[in-house]
């Protein structure tokens, strides 16, 4: 059962395949309406374990394991302080730079009801914050644009180990993942990858624009 809207954040959930662009257009959510809400992004989890090299890509059952317990701490003390706080509430927006949905988009199905039941959670459980929120899909530049991926994996610094072929199969998987849970979802939907990342913010703009008035 969805909460009343008026006692709930408006909530942004960024989802995406490699190379979608989806910290580039958290941060432009935070500038496009800052000076009339409140917005909170709950960074990109994954990455900052990954980075602090508190998990290893090598061993993906302990990685996400160690992603979703800590996704879940970081959105259980924001909505905490939220509802403590509520009375702009509905002034404010939280964006997820992916949830623990992705997390499941990295293991076989089995692989990922048993860590669940591990941690003692159902797949209600890490969906618990998610419900009312828009999806954008960031679609990976890797689906329509193969070689342009290719090129812009050979000038960056920072390494990727996906090719355009296994990117793009990544991209659909996460897709079809947020897909299986669209009942809880206001909507899901997929923003086209472009060239230029500008013209894919301001796809984004409009459509969260579209969402909060």
């Amino acid at each position: 059962m969805l909460a009343d809207k008026k006692k709930e954040p408006y909530k942004i959930i960024l989802s995406s395949g490699p190379r979608g662009g989806k910290s580039v257009i958290s941060k432009k959510i935070a500038e496009w309406f800052s000076e009339e809400y409140k917005v909170h992004i709950i960074s990109e989890t994954a990455r900052e374990l990954f980075d602090a090299g508190i998990v290893f890509e090598d061993n993906p059952y302990e990685a996400q394991k160690a992603i979703i317990r800590q996704q879940l701490i970081k959105e259980k003390e924001l909505f905490d302080m939220l509802y403590q706080n509520d009375n702009n509430i509905d002034k404010t927006i939280v964006v997820f730079d992916r949830t623990c949905i992705d997390a499941g988009t990295f293991l076989t199905h089995d692989e990922f009801i048993c860590l669940l039941e591990e941690e003692n959670l159902s797949e209600d459980d890490i969906a618990a914050y998610l419900h009312g929120a828009i999806v954008l899909h960031m679609q990976s530049m890797a689906v329509t644009q193969p070689d342009f991926y290719e090129k812009c994996n050979q000038a960056s610094s920072v390494v990727r180990r996906e090719s355009a072929a296994e990117a793009a199969a990544s991209d659909e998987k996460i897709f079809k993942a947020y897909e299986n849970y669209k009942n809880i979802f206001k909507k899901h939907i997929l923003i086209q990858a472009t060239e230029k990342i500008e013209e894919k913010s301001e796809i984004v703009r409009k459509t969260i624009i579209d969402f909060i008035k």
